[in-house]
């Protein structure tokens, strides 16, 4: 059976630096454990950095089952762009980027995958309009996280050895 392929695009508004919206992003592994639908998120080599090559295995809350999945970096400009793979439950590649531009930071995601069980192809056929109301949600309860946590004030933290 073909693969059911999406191109999904979120964008974001945040009235803070960019530089505090790319922090959180870095650190997405602390953030994931406060975002809605996601329910693993666990970078594998955190002690090289986020850079490429970096290894990131997630579980999302999906409306037939969780979908589970690897990401891998393949490209990082600090504090401006972000580019994945992924293989697993879903395949394809996706681009988040951040940029200040009028007092206010813009963020955008653009993910292209397609899902690779085939219960999963059998059913977006039939329901492909809610499994993209779906994700759209989980990237609205992101953007609520996100912005929440952009109205704390900045703390110091240091990484245990």
């Amino acid at each position: 059976m073909k693969k059911l392929t999406y191109n999904l695009l979120t964008r974001w508004r945040f009235d803070a630096p960019a530089d505090r919206v790319w922090s959180l992003i870095y650190n997405a592994e602390a953030l994931a454990g406060h975002w809605p639908g996601i329910r693993r998120f666990h970078i594998l080599n955190i002690e090289e950095g986020l850079k490429a090559g970096c290894r990131i295995a997630v579980r999302v809350k999906s409306l037939p089952g969780d979908l589970d999945f690897m990401l891998e970096v393949t490209e990082v400009e600090p504090g401006r762009r972000l580019a994945l793979v992924c293989s697993g439950d879903l395949q394809g590649e996706g681009h988040w980027m951040v940029e200040e531009r009028d007092g206010a930071t813009l963020s955008e995601f653009s993910w292209n995958v397609a899902t690779t069980e085939w219960f999963m192809n059998i059913l977006g056929l039939l329901l492909k309009p809610l499994l993209i109301r779906s994700h759209d949600r989980t990237m609205a309860h992101g953007y609520e996280v996100l912005s929440e946590w952009l109205k704390q004030p900045l703390v110091a933290t240091q990484m245990s050895r």
